[in-house]
C-alpha cells in the first residue's frame, strides 16, 4: 500500500507495546479523554528501503520519525493537491521543529475533564503552556492551515468549537472522521 504525502494517522497504542512511563501516560489520556487514541502524526514521504514512511510527529519534540504501518493506527489520505498538504506542512514544521514536547500541557486534559465532568464545555479553555507543543496540536494546526488554504469552511468552522491547546488525539479522529463525511479525506488503513 502507498501512503500519500500529508497523510494523517491516527494512533492507539497498546500498554504491552511500551515502556513504563508511556504505560502510565497512555493510561492515564485513555481515561481522561475517554477515547482510545494516544498519538497522531503526519505522513511525508515513502521509506522503501525499509518499507515504511517518514512521519512529522511531536512526541519528544518536533521531528522526523519512520512510521511503519499496524494494526494500532488509522491511516486518513487527505485529498487535497500535494502542494496544499506540502505548504500546510512546511509551516507546522517550521514553527515546530526542535520544540520539545509538552508533557505540562497534557495537563489541560485533566482540567478539560474536569469541566466536562461538571456539565461545562472544556474544549476552548486557555492554555497555560502555549509554547510547548503536543502531537494534537500539531495535527490541529496543519488540518486547520490546509483547511483555509483550500478554502473548506465547514472545515474550519467545525475546528473552531476546540482550541488547539486542548484538542486531544480523539478529537483528531472526530475531525478526520468529518473530513471523510465531506469527501476531504479517506481512510486507507484500519
Amino acid at each position: 500500500m502507498i501512503i500519500p504525502y500529508g497523510s494523517c494517522v491516527s494512533w492507539r497504542i497498546p500498554p504491552e507495546l511500551n515502556g513504563f512511563f508511556e504505560k502510565v501516560f497512555g493510561w492515564l489520556q485513555n481515561k481522561i479523554t475517554g477515547e482510545p487514541e494516544t498519538h497522531c502524526s503526519m505522513t511525508m514521504s515513502e521509506y522503501p528501503e525499509v518499507n515504511a514512511y517518514y512521519e512529522y510527529e511531536l512526541s519528544v519534540t518536533g521531528r522526523i520519525s519512520i512510521f511503519h504501518i499496524g494494526e494500532y493506527n488509522t491511516v486518513y489520505d487527505i485529498l487535497a493537491p500535494v502542494n496544499m498538504k506540502a505548504a500546510a506542512l512546511t509551516l507546522l514544521i517550521n514553527n515546530t521543529k526542535g520544540d520539545f514536547y509538552g508533557f505540562l500541557q497534557t495537563t489541560i486534559f485533566l482540567v478539560r475533564f474536569i469541566i466536562e465532568k461538571f456539565g461545562g464545555d472544556g474544549r476552548r479553555i486557555w492554555n497555560p503552556f502555549p509554547w510547548l507543543g503536543i502531537c494534537s496540536e500539531g495535527m490541529y494546526s496543519y488540518l486547520y492551515r490546509l483547511g483555509r488554504l483550500m478554502d473548506w469552511k465547514d472545515l474550519t468552522d467545525f475546528m473552531d468549537q476546540w482550541s488547539p491547546d486542548v484538542f486531544h488525539s480523539g478529537d483528531a479522529r472526530v475531525v478526520l472522521d468529518f473530513m471523510v463525511e465531506k469527501g476531504y479525506a479517506r481512510k486507507i488503513w484500519n
